[in-house]
Protein backbone atom coordinates (compact mmCIF):
# COMPACT_ATOMS: atom_id res chain seq x y z
CA UNK A 1 0.00 0.00 0.00
CA UNK A 2 1.47 3.57 -0.95
CA UNK A 3 0.12 6.37 1.39
CA UNK A 4 -1.16 9.42 -0.24
CA UNK A 5 0.50 12.79 0.13
CA UNK A 6 -1.19 14.03 2.94
CA UNK A 7 -1.97 10.79 4.62
CA UNK A 8 2.25 10.64 4.64
CA UNK A 9 2.35 14.33 5.83
CA UNK A 10 -0.77 14.44 8.28
CA UNK A 11 1.71 10.83 9.82
CA UNK A 12 4.91 12.52 9.68
CA UNK A 13 3.34 15.64 11.31
CA UNK A 14 1.85 13.58 14.19
CA UNK A 15 5.75 12.44 14.99
CA UNK A 16 7.43 16.01 14.99
CA UNK A 17 4.54 16.56 17.53
CA UNK A 18 4.83 13.64 19.56
CA UNK A 19 8.37 14.23 20.04
CA UNK A 20 7.97 17.87 20.84
CA UNK A 21 5.29 17.07 23.19
CA UNK A 22 7.39 14.71 24.96
CA UNK A 23 10.31 17.50 25.12
CA UNK A 24 7.36 19.65 26.77
CA UNK A 25 6.42 16.85 29.21
CA UNK A 26 9.88 16.47 30.62
CA UNK A 27 9.92 20.87 31.01
CA UNK A 28 5.94 20.71 32.71
CA UNK A 29 7.26 18.04 35.19
CA UNK A 30 10.53 20.31 36.04
CA UNK A 31 8.27 23.42 36.29
CA UNK A 32 5.55 21.18 38.79
CA UNK A 33 8.58 20.04 40.76
CA UNK A 34 9.75 23.81 40.96
CA UNK A 35 6.15 24.52 41.70
CA UNK A 36 6.02 22.53 44.46
CA UNK A 37 9.11 23.32 45.64
CA UNK A 38 8.13 26.76 46.21
CA UNK A 39 4.49 25.63 48.15
CA UNK A 40 6.07 24.24 50.66
CA UNK A 41 8.41 26.87 51.13
CA UNK A 42 5.35 29.66 51.33
CA UNK A 43 4.06 26.98 53.89
CA UNK A 44 6.73 26.68 56.44
CA UNK A 45 7.61 30.23 55.69
CA UNK A 46 3.73 31.20 56.89
CA UNK A 47 3.87 28.37 59.28
CA UNK A 48 6.63 29.59 60.90
CA UNK A 49 5.78 33.25 60.83
CA UNK A 50 9.13 33.48 59.16
CA UNK A 51 8.67 37.29 57.67
CA UNK A 52 11.67 39.82 57.70
CA UNK A 53 9.99 43.53 58.53
CA UNK A 54 12.11 46.86 59.23
CA UNK A 55 10.64 47.42 62.85
CA UNK A 56 10.42 51.65 62.22
CA UNK A 57 8.10 52.76 60.37
CA UNK A 58 9.34 54.30 57.25
CA UNK A 59 10.70 57.80 57.84
CA UNK A 60 11.07 57.33 61.68
CA UNK A 61 13.61 59.24 62.51
CA UNK A 62 16.21 58.19 65.73
CA UNK A 63 14.00 59.96 68.15
CA UNK A 64 10.41 58.74 69.73
CA UNK A 65 10.10 54.84 68.11
CA UNK A 66 6.33 54.43 70.11
CA UNK A 67 3.56 54.43 67.74
CA UNK A 68 0.05 54.84 68.88
CA UNK A 69 -2.88 53.22 66.69
CA UNK A 70 -6.85 53.72 66.89
CA UNK A 71 -6.92 50.46 66.41
CA UNK A 72 -4.38 49.65 69.34
CA UNK A 73 -2.06 46.99 66.62
CA UNK A 74 1.42 48.48 65.99
CA UNK A 75 3.11 49.34 62.76
CA UNK A 76 5.00 46.25 63.44
CA UNK A 77 2.21 43.77 63.91
CA UNK A 78 0.54 45.54 60.67
CA UNK A 79 3.50 45.15 58.58
CA UNK A 80 3.74 41.19 59.59
CA UNK A 81 -0.12 40.73 58.93
CA UNK A 82 0.31 42.27 55.85
CA UNK A 83 3.50 39.94 55.18
CA UNK A 84 1.63 37.11 55.70
CA UNK A 85 -1.36 37.93 53.63
CA UNK A 86 0.95 38.82 50.63
CA UNK A 87 2.63 35.38 51.25
CA UNK A 88 -1.03 33.62 51.73
CA UNK A 89 -1.99 35.41 47.95
CA UNK A 90 1.33 34.43 46.70
CA UNK A 91 0.85 30.40 47.86
CA UNK A 92 -2.73 30.52 46.48
CA UNK A 93 -1.35 31.59 43.54
CA UNK A 94 1.49 28.78 43.01
CA UNK A 95 -1.49 25.85 43.93
CA UNK A 96 -3.15 27.42 40.93
CA UNK A 97 0.20 27.24 38.82
CA UNK A 98 0.66 23.75 39.85
CA UNK A 99 -2.74 22.94 39.08
CA UNK A 100 -3.00 24.10 36.01
CA UNK A 101 0.25 22.42 34.94
CA UNK A 102 -1.26 19.15 36.17
CA UNK A 103 -3.82 19.58 33.84
CA UNK A 104 -1.41 20.59 30.87
CA UNK A 105 1.09 17.01 31.77
CA UNK A 106 -2.37 15.06 31.55
CA UNK A 107 -3.13 16.30 28.69
CA UNK A 108 0.49 15.62 27.23
CA UNK A 109 0.12 12.01 28.57
CA UNK A 110 -2.97 11.65 26.52
CA UNK A 111 -1.54 13.13 22.96
CA UNK A 112 1.71 11.05 24.10
CA UNK A 113 0.24 7.74 24.61
CA UNK A 114 -1.75 7.76 20.86
CA UNK A 115 1.78 7.24 19.57
CA UNK A 116 3.85 5.71 22.36
CA UNK A 117 1.74 2.29 22.12
CA UNK A 118 2.72 2.11 17.89
CA UNK A 119 6.02 3.48 18.50
CA UNK A 120 7.25 1.00 21.66
CA UNK A 121 6.49 -1.89 19.45
CA UNK A 122 8.75 -0.46 16.90
CA UNK A 123 12.53 -2.45 16.60
CA UNK A 124 15.49 -0.29 17.16
CA UNK A 125 16.53 0.02 14.23
CA UNK A 126 13.07 2.18 13.43
CA UNK A 127 13.20 3.70 16.72
CA UNK A 128 16.53 5.29 15.84
CA UNK A 129 15.11 6.65 12.45
CA UNK A 130 12.32 8.59 14.33
CA UNK A 131 14.86 10.20 16.44
CA UNK A 132 16.81 11.03 14.52
CA UNK A 133 14.74 12.45 11.95
CA UNK A 134 11.74 13.62 14.20
CA UNK A 135 13.07 14.69 17.48
CA UNK A 136 16.70 15.28 16.36
CA UNK A 137 15.28 16.74 13.00
CA UNK A 138 18.62 15.49 11.20
CA UNK A 139 18.80 15.65 7.34
CA UNK A 140 17.98 12.29 5.45
CA UNK A 141 22.10 12.99 4.23
CA UNK A 142 23.04 12.79 8.21
CA UNK A 143 20.85 9.72 9.03
CA UNK A 144 22.39 7.26 6.17
CA UNK A 145 25.41 7.74 7.58
CA UNK A 146 24.45 7.19 11.50
CA UNK A 147 22.33 4.43 10.67
CA UNK A 148 25.33 3.24 7.90
CA UNK A 149 22.53 2.95 4.91
CA UNK A 150 22.50 4.39 1.77
CA UNK A 151 20.39 7.92 1.19
CA UNK A 152 18.06 6.05 -1.34
CA UNK A 153 17.44 3.20 1.02
CA UNK A 154 16.80 5.33 4.23
CA UNK A 155 14.16 7.51 1.81
CA UNK A 156 12.55 4.01 1.65
CA UNK A 157 12.76 3.08 4.96
CA UNK A 158 11.00 6.30 5.73
CA UNK A 159 7.93 5.91 3.60
CA UNK A 160 7.54 2.05 4.71
CA UNK A 161 7.95 3.05 8.23
CA UNK A 162 5.77 6.17 8.21
CA UNK A 163 3.32 3.83 6.40
CA UNK A 164 3.12 1.31 8.87
CA UNK A 165 2.55 3.87 11.53
CA UNK A 166 -0.48 5.58 9.60
CA UNK A 167 -1.91 2.21 9.02
CA UNK A 168 -1.63 1.84 12.87
CA UNK A 169 -2.54 5.29 13.75
CA UNK A 170 -5.45 6.57 11.53
CA UNK A 171 -7.07 2.70 10.98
Amino acid sequence: MHLDKQLFKKTEGALYGYFKDKDKLKAVRKDIKTAENLIELLKDKIKNCNVSIDPYQPGAGEGERVQSSPSTSSYVEKEIIKAIDDMERELAKRIRSKYKLEAEERNLLYKISKLENNIEMLNDECKKFLNLKYKDKLGMREIALEMNMSKNKVYDFRERLVEDIAQFRWS
